[in-house]
């Protein structure tokens, strides 16, 4: 007998109310934040079978399914799709398309001779010169966030943006920052020390605490760089 007969004897055979707690657990495995993704491609994909009148959810149907999605989509993609699929199956339908060789074997087929575009880095010295000679009164912002809080605190975009005041210490030798909002939901800290403290720091904070008191400033997540 198939796991999916098994799990469906399984669901006949608990108490309604048991079985829709069980539905409402498992799908808060789903991080909040990756949700909506998920819930979008999952609904994709159940909406293609309704589509072309299959009930199935067999291995030749989801190499079908990512053969006409490789048409549309790059490889990279592809795997990210067949990632929330292989979650969002498998929680909300008992299915594990992580045995499906064949499918596996597709989008490796897919991946080869595929070269993804890398991102352009800075070097150190082009860093230094940037912080040391572009002008504060165009690039003030830029300098903190991508540069002193991106770099020796290793900062996501939405970290950096979700930072108060109050999350930023002034220690007298170094900078204490504490980060709440990550994605681990757990709250991390970081310094700031040397240099970074020493010649620019000790500028930075008071002159933002002061415009900030002064005048109403909107920082747009989108100012800072993609992470």
């Amino acid at each position: 007998m198939s796991d999916k007969s098994n799990s469906d004897d399984e669901i006949t055979s608990t108490p309604p109310d048991i079985t829709e707690k069980a539905m409402v657990a498992t799908n808060n495995l789903l991080s909040e934040k990756s949700r909506k993704i998920y819930e979008k491609f999952y609904n994709q994909f159940m909406e293609w079978r309704t589509k072309n009148n299959i009930a199935s959810y067999s291995e030749n149907v989801l190499i079908v399914y990512f053969e006409e999605l490789s048409n549309k989509i790059k490889s990279p993609s592809l795997w990210t799709r067949y990632s929330i699929l292989k979650s969002t199956l498998n929680i909300k339908n008992q299915i594990n398309i992580a045995q499906y060789p064949k499918l596996h074997a597709l989008l490796k087929r897919k991946s080869e001779g595929y070269n993804g575009k890398k991102s352009k880095t800075f070097s150190p010295n082009e860093i230094k010169t940037f912080i040391n000679e572009a002008p504060d009164s165009n690039y003030l912002l830029t300098k903190v966030s991508s540069i002193i809080f991106g770099i020796m605190g290793a900062c996501r975009r939405h970290e950096m943006h979700s930072l108060k005041f109050n999350d930023v210490s002034d220690l007298k030798t170094l900078i204490l920052v504490t980060i709440r909002d990550t994605k681990t939901k757990t709250t991390r800290k970081f310094t700031i020390t040397g240099k970074y403290y020493a010649n620019y720091i000790c500028f930075i904070i008071p002159l933002t605490h002061k415009s900030l008191k002064n005048q109403s400033q909107i920082i747009c997540i989108n100012s800072h760089s993609n992470n």
